[in-house]
């Protein structure tokens, strides 16, 4: 039966012509007859590819949603939730939420926070809850090292009374030197943070402005960065402590970085 089936479902779906069809069924017929298949083998396919047909019609019309979203599987709760979706007109397609080539294949090794560049960073302190708050274009692990080195350089001079008082009313190269020296307190480079990456130099300026102006009063630094942030923008970045969550927070930086950016073109 599957070779009856087969003649006839290519002579259905290959020929366009109606009159074609007729004439490539009779051929199909009497090859059949000569090789001695019944006259009901041909009547008996018929039907079942009229059955398939109309299935297949019956199902598409079922199934056809308006919107298609797509769910990862949760086991128990993607069945429940596709079947809530198709009674609003809303069909789904599930994924796997973990897959073997997310477990084990990492084309690319995890880069430390000193092999990163055109980033935003932050440097904490080991004895208070201030941060020094700065940007680079080059590695991250190069400018660190320009700051540890003028910290203990300076550090590591020793100063009378006198020659300490002169020297605390001293500006340094960097301000997180500054912190160092005249609160007498111990730089922790081992939780070095990149706070974010940004490829565009001006940019980068903005996102540094914006992070500086939202650690309030724990920032090291003595200016609002290489881009002067306005204080019209306090509004947004500098919420009621009840309401800055982390996400609200970036949410609102992300919105002022936006606006300065475009207010300085």
């Amino acid at each position: 039966m599957s070779i009856v089936r087969t003649l006839l479902d290519r002579c259905n779906n290959i020929i366009t012509e109606e009159e074609d069809r007729q004439k490539e069924e009779l051929h199909i017929r009497a090859a059949l007859s000569a090789c001695g298949y019944p006259e009901w083998s041909m009547k008996l396919a018929k039907e079942q590819l009229h059955s398939t047909a109309n299935k297949k019609a019956k199902k598409s019309k079922e199934h056809k949603f308006s919107t298609q979203i797509v769910i990862p599987y949760v086991k128990g709760l993607s069945e429940s939730l596709s079947r809530t979706f198709s009674r609003y007109g809303v069909g789904t397609t599930v994924r796997p939420f973990r897959t073997v080539w997310n477990e084990l294949v990492h084309p690319k090794d995890t880069l430390t926070y000193e092999e990163a560049s055109q980033c935003i960073y932050e440097i904490p302190c080991k004895n208070c809850d201030k941060v020094y708050v700065g940007e680079t274009g080059r590695n991250l692990g190069t400018r660190l090292n320009e700051h540890r080195k003028e910290v203990e350089t300076k550090d590591a001079q020793r100063y009378t009374r006198k020659s300490k008082l002169f020297a605390d009313t001293q500006q340094n190269k960097f301000a997180i030197t500054d912190h160092a020296l005249r609160e007498n307190h111990v730089i922790n480079w081992q939780d070095v943070k990149v706070i974010g990456h940004e490829p565009d130099r001006g940019t980068r300026w903005i996102k540094e402005a914006v992070e500086i102006r939202k650690t309030r009063t724990r920032a090291m630094n003595r200016d609002t960065g290489s881009y002067f942030l306005s204080p019209a923008y306090d509004c947004i970045l500098l919420q009621n402590s009840r309401d800055t969550s982390r996400r609200r927070v970036d949410s609102f930086s992300k919105k002022a970085t936006a606006i300065a950016k475009t207010s300085t073109k």
